[in-house]
């Protein structure tokens, strides 16, 4: 069951909170279940339901991180939307955020 959880932050950050998702995309797992389906396979035509059931993992995985992929997407979109509606470039919002003001 998908469920949805919200919190605020500055409109400034969503972008680097976007990357942390990004990054935290599991797609290694994905790789595995198929080059184990494909090894299975290759001892013995015997194992195709094995093989069947490890494609089907990696579809449910893929499922899934395309889930959080249209998320970031849509959060996307709406930042620019945002960014857009404040007449403020996107370039200097990436800009403020990159690093840290050294006055502090």
């Amino acid at each position: 069951m998908d469920v949805r959880i919200a919190f605020g932050t500055e409109l400034e950050s969503v972008p680097n909170k976007i990357v942390d998702i990004l990054k935290n995309i599991e797609t290694a797992t994905i790789k595995q279940l198929i080059s184990m389906a494909c090894e299975v396979i290759e001892i013995s035509t015997d194992n195709v339901t094995i093989a069947e059931s490890l494609l089907e993992q990696a579809r449910l995985k893929m499922a899934d991180c395309d889930r959080s992929i249209t998320d970031c997407q849509m959060i996307l979109k709406g930042y620019v939307s945002a960014v857009k509606t404040q007449n403020m470039p996107i370039q200097d919002i990436q800009d403020n955020t990159a690093e840290p003001n050294d006055a502090d």
